[in-house]
């Protein structure tokens, strides 16, 4: 990107982010307390950024700045601070850096009747609050290569949890056997045999992309005997045949005879013959705190494991019990009562450390009724290839990357709350209302998060208690909110480098979207944010609301008629038209044999093409032909 001339490198416009951010929060600062700003402040705080990302390069807002975000957290949550290492202070405790900033969250802030509590009863003050977090912890996530140091440090501690479920036992508990009755009771009417298996977007065990996914190349003893491949694998069935019959947990079962497998019996007996399914491990980038580990199914388990996963969400987010409490796809729920519990205290957020990789087999085996467990376990991979070639024996049920982990852990962190509140109340309805869960983010009726956290403690799991908070402690955090005091201050986050060509896509999309986010709170960020795309791919309209073509939606100033060039009238969709930028992903062309796309088809429903395969990695920019829904046939004449 050039500016001026000078051309800047990725790291250069992530620090133009930062300075531009400090700006705008001088210019809020001087809203509030414009007699504790000098003159100099700003550029001072500017030039102190620049000149230690210039001797540290970009560690120093990726791990150093957010060192100084979790000090001001413990602060504004009223806990004790010490001096935060690498920031000189000006009175022996807050930094001469953003010094006005500590002046005023001094004056702001006052301590009530609880030691642990700090209230503050102007609104500015959190969009400051806010502000500064962004400033100091919005980089934090920011993706870039791993070293060989952090994947070695998460290789590490991937098999170190391997080693601790292997090692130390769960005893059946009175909290344990209740979370056990309440999985048999809400899972009654759900069958994991009645699934419509479907190929994951990811990657797998074997390396198979697109469409060479269907072409399954090995039988694995665990899965056929409790999944059939003739049956769920090679599933298109004939319903003029004869139908068979066969018994299924004691019962009377009616199944057609699959007539794909007739066809493809060559394919079928030519698969090569394993006991059970091995993993691949891997690493994908994650932040700057290390790589994230992946495990990578085979693809006949994923198969598989996608079809019982989907299932199993739609049973629990419509069953009467779990409805709203348990949920899959909306974070709301949760992230608003995050919000309100950080003003009433009524609910606590509970965070979980490596939550999907401490669910061991024991726990599952003890929570979930043996008639699913079986059919469960067929669908995990026994062990992991790790990248030196080594294999390791997995204890865990479903690491990260195999379909069933989210469901299964969600479910079993929920069990074992209700449970443990149940045990505490014996009212069953009363302890069913008092948990939230989404994956890992438990939110519970305050007055229970000690015995939660100790019941979730005796089932091997780890409580993350930075990130976890009860009581008079004014922060609660949930589903990607973080809120004081019943104002929201999650820090407007950056996770991708800018774009440095119109093909990055999915930058530029991204960074569309950083700009819209704060457009009013920070007007000098969000500004640089469209400049960045905007020198690569010309102006990004402005629209009240979303629109089909790539643009910054903000209802209080947007475009007119006169902003668009060459703005045409559509008569037969009755909308003004031009030609703008489009979000479009990547489709390349994957063979299919005959019958696979015909279970293709049974499986996934989608009319589209299943020989063009879709890549959702690739995010592409397109000018094309696009409507301009809010804009009228009169605004047009009228121009």
């Amino acid at each position: 990107m050039f500016k001026h001339g000078i051309a800047k490198s990725p790291a250069q416009e992530v620090l133009e982010i930062v300075t531009e951010t400090i700006a705008d929060a001088y210019a809020l600062m001087l809203s509030i307390s414009p007699n504790l700003v000098r003159k100099d402040d700003l550029h001072r705080d500017v030039s102190y950024v620049t000149r230690r990302f210039d001797s540290e390069g970009l560690t120093f807002l990726t791990v150093t700045l957010p060192r100084l975000g979790d000090w001001l957290d413990q602060y504004v949550r009223g806990e004790q601070v010490e001096r935060v290492a690498g920031f000189h202070p000006y009175d022996g405790l807050f930094p001469v850096f953003l010094r006005p900033f500590w002046l005023v969250l001094k004056e702001e802030f006052r301590r009530e009747s609880s030691p642990y509590e700090r209230v503050c009863i102007n609104p500015a003050v959190y969009k400051l609050v806010r502000l500064l977090r962004t400033i100091l912890l919005g980089l934090k996530k920011l993706e870039v290569p791993s070293t060989e140091e952090q994947k070695k440090a998460k290789l590490s501690q991937f098999l170190e949890i391997e080693s601790d479920l292997a090692t130390y036992p769960i005893y059946p508990s009175p909290v344990l056997w209740r979370a056990q009755a309440l999985l048999e009771d809400v899972l009654q009417g759900y069958n994991p045999e009645c699934i419509r298996p479907r190929h994951g977007p990811g990657s797998v065990a074997g390396g198979e992309r697109g469409n060479e996914k269907w072409n399954f190349s090995t039988l694995f003893a665990s899965l056929h005997k409790e999944y059939p491949y003739w049956e769920y694998h090679f599933g298109v069935t004939s319903h003029v045949l004869p139908r068979r019959e066969a018994w299924v947990d004691g019962r009377l079962s009616v199944r057609p005879w699959p007539l794909q497998l007739a066809a493809k019996a060559k394919h079928y007996s030519s698969m090569r013959r394993m006991p059970a399914p091995t993993a691949r491990l891997l690493f994908v980038p994650k932040d700057s705190r290390g790589p994230r580990v992946i495990s990578c199914e085979p693809a006949e388990l994923m198969f598989i494991q996608q079809g019982v996963a989907r299932v199993l969400m739609d049973y629990i987010e419509t069953h009467r019990d779990t409805r709203g409490h348990v949920n899959f796809i909306d974070q709301d729920i949760n992230g608003q009562l995050a919000l309100s519990a950080s003003a009433d205290k009524a609910w606590c957020t509970i965070d979980l450390s490596d939550a999907s990789d401490r669910v061991g087999c024991e726990l599952i085996l003890l929570l979930f009724p043996n008639r699913i467990t079986r059919k469960w376990f067929a669908l995990r991979s026994t062990a992991t290839r790790l990248p030196d070639g080594t294999e390791v024996p997995l204890s865990k049920f479903a690491p990260m990357g195999s379909a069933l982990c989210f469901p299964v852990e969600s479910l079993a962190f929920w069990a074992i709350a209700v449970g443990c509140v149940w045990e505490h109340t014996k009212d069953r309805q009363h302890a069913l209302d008092s948990v939230y869960v989404y994956g890992d983010d438990i939110i519970v009726a305050d007055m229970y998060m000690e015995l939660v956290v100790k019941a979730l403690g005796a089932a091997n799991l780890v409580v993350n208690r930075s990130k976890s908070f009860g009581g008079t402690t004014p922060f609660r955090e949930s589903c990607g909110i973080e809120a004081l005091n019943g104002f929201e201050v999650t820090p407007y986050r950056v996770k991708k480098f800018p774009a440095q060509r119109p093909s990055d896509g999915e930058a530029i999309v991204a960074y569309v979207k950083y700009a819209e986010n704060c457009i009013h709170i920070a007007p000098r960020r969000s500004k640089l944010l469209l400049r960045l795309v905007e020198d690569l791919v010309g102006r990004i309209p402005r629209t009240p609301v979303p629109q089909p073509f790539v643009s910054v939606v903000d209802p209080l100033d947007y475009w007119s008629h006169s902003d668009y060039k060459n703005l045409s009238w559509d008569p037969h969709a009755c909308y003004p038209q031009t030609r703008l930028l489009t979000v479009k992903t990547r489709a390349y062309e994957s063979p299919i044999d005959d019958w696979f796309r015909l279970l293709h088809g049974l499986t996934t429903r989608v009319d589209a093409d299943p020989s063009l395969v879709v890549d959702r990695s690739s995010t592409q920019i397109r000018k094309r032909l696009c409507h301009v829904t809010y804009l009228e046939r009169g605004d047009l004449e009228g121009g």
